[in-house]
C-alpha cells in the first residue's frame, strides 16, 4: 500500500489539470478571448486546461488591427507520456498522465496585422 501511494504521488507530479501559459502579441494590450470569454490583455499569464482534448477557439482583438482567429499552439509532453507508459498497469495512476500528454505550449505569441 505504501508503494502504491508513492507511485501515485510521483505520477501526480508529472500530470496536472492546468498549465500556466504566457500570452503575448506583436501589439501590447491585445485582448485574448478563449471560446468567447475574455481571458486578458497581452502580455499576461493564465492557467489553462492541460487536457489533450481541450482545444479552445482563440480570438485576438486590438483596435486598428484585424481580428486573429486561431487555436492554441500545442505540444506533446514527454514527461507525462513516459509516466503514463510506466504506470500503464495501474490505470488510476496512468490516466491523469495520459490525459495531459498533449497540451498548450507554455508561451503563446500572436502576430497581428493592421487593418
Amino acid at each position: 500500500m505504501k508503494n502504491l501511494l508513492v507511485l501515485l504521488l510521483a505520477a501526480m507530479m508529472f500530470a496536472g489539470c492546468v498549465t500556466r501559459v504566457f500570452f503575448d502579441s506583436s501589439e501590447e494590450g491585445a485582448e485574448v478571448y478563449l471560446d468567447g470569454e475574455k481571458l486578458g490583455e497581452t502580455p499576461f499569464a493564465a492557467e489553462i486546461s492541460a487536457y489533450a482534448w481541450y482545444d479552445p477557439f482563440v480570438v485576438i482583438k486590438k483596435e486598428g488591427y484585424k481580428d486573429l482567429k486561431t487555436e492554441l499552439k500545442k505540444t506533446p509532453r514527454a514527461g507525462n507520456i513516459a509516466a503514463g507508459v510506466i504506470f500503464l498497469g495501474a490505470l488510476p495512476i496512468s490516466m491523469p498522465c495520459l490525459f495531459t500528454c498533449y497540451g498548450p505550449d507554455k508561451r503563446q505569441y500572436f502576430e497581428l496585422e493592421k487593418e
